[in-house]
Parts: C-alpha cells; sequence; structure tokens
C-alpha cells in the first residue's frame, strides 16, 4: 500500500459503508481500501473547509475523476459538465445518491461501464493536510 504521510486523509466514519475490498494480485488474499462513498466525501470536502462532505461540486467530481483517469479522450469534462446539468438541474451540488445517477446516466450516453468508472474512484487514496488541504494524490498499489 502507499505510504501514509502525517496528516493523512481521515478515518472512515462509523455510519458509513464497509470499506471496498481489493485482491491482491501476487496473494489472491483481500486488501481493505477505501469505499466509493468514503472516497465521495473525500473529494466533496476538497478545497472547502466548510463542507460536510455530503454534496459534491461539479469542478470537485471533475478533479476526482480526471485522478481516477476517467476523463480521457472518450469522456470530457463538456460530456460531465452535460450530464452532471441534468441531474443537477438548478442545484450547484449533488449528494451522492444523485451522483451515482450521474454517473449512470454518463456511462449510458457515453457507452461506458459505470462499474468500472467506479472502481477507478475507489482505488485513488486522497492524503490530506490536517485542515483539509488536498498535499497530494495517489493510488493504491498493492504488492
Amino acid at each position: 500500500m502507499a505510504a501514509i504521510v502525517e496528516g493523512s486523509s481521515p478515518a472512515p466514519e462509523e455510519n458509513s459503508s464497509s470499506p471496498a475490498t481489493k485482491e491482491n494480485e501476487n496473494t489472491g488474499s483481500a486488501v481493505e481500501g477505501p469505499s466509493f462513498k468514503d472516497q465521495f466525501k473525500l473529494f466533496a470536502k476538497f478545497g472547502d473547509c466548510k463542507s460536510t462532505g455530503e454534496a459534491i461540486t461539479l469542478s470537485n467530481s471533475d478533479k476526482w475523476m480526471k485522478q481516477a483517469k476517467v476523463i480521457d479522450k472518450k469522456l470530457t469534462t463538456t460530456d460531465t459538465g452535460i450530464y452532471y446539468k441534468m441531474v443537477a438541474k438548478t442545484k450547484r451540488t449533488l449528494t451522492i445518491k444523485e451522483y451515482e445517477q450521474f454517473l449512470e446516466t454518463l456511462a449510458k450516453n457515453k457507452k461506458a461501464d459505470v462499474a468500472e468508472m467506479k472502481q477507478k474512484m475507489t482505488s485513488l487514496a486522497l492524503l490530506l493536510h490536517p485542515k483539509q488541504r488536498p498535499l497530494q494524490q495517489v493510488e493504491l498499489s498493492v504488492g
């Protein structure tokens, strides 16, 4: 796993869903990682120390998707903007339930696999400063 630096991301809240499980390629054993909900909360708080992490902006969603390499030549920030606004209507942020609806709409219209998108987005570890300001983003590696 990636080394944890001082001020790394906070521990998941007790009432959050259980961590995602990844399989170690070398041993076949399961390795615990952050859940999609945990990652959602971290990126929802990204750059906003007053945020509760309950809803995410389009800007933070795009940052998350870029870091996870979901946004590429096939799927662009223009696409995310269009489908985000379809779900959000006049709202500035989306809750996790609405965000999952956004991902499903985006995947369907861009002929992408929503499960693969969520897996990529879950496999990241956001390392935070104690005041919730991002230091760096690293991909979890097993081995």
